[in-house]
């Protein structure tokens, strides 16, 4: 293993500072983006959503002050894009 020679700790460094966008007020800069696409529920012939899954994902990484952007998911068989099966589309 290397020393820590010429490492920063980030706790000193903009990433953990707050930020406002709009009126969201961020504790800090650190985005979750999108990362459940492939749990998809069938809720009817090719409509695909969320399900308990998909919130526990979400509830185990949610903290304080941060900023988590989560999938949308078609309301219609007729309005998607594209269709794979299991995969709750984003726009």
């Amino acid at each position: 293993m290397g020393s820590n020679e010429g490492f920063k700790a980030l706790g000193d460094t903009v990433l953990f500072t707050p930020l406002q966008i709009g009126s969201l007020e961020l504790a800090h800069r650190i985005v979750q983006a999108p990362c459940t696409r492939m749990r998809g529920v069938k809720e009817s012939d090719g409509v695909w959503a969320h399900g308990d899954i998909g919130v526990e994902y979400y509830s185990q990484r949610a903290n304080k002050g941060g900023l988590q952007i989560t999938e949308a998911t078609s309301i219609s068989r007729l309005v998607r894009t594209i269709f794979i099966p299991s995969l709750s589309e984003f726009y």
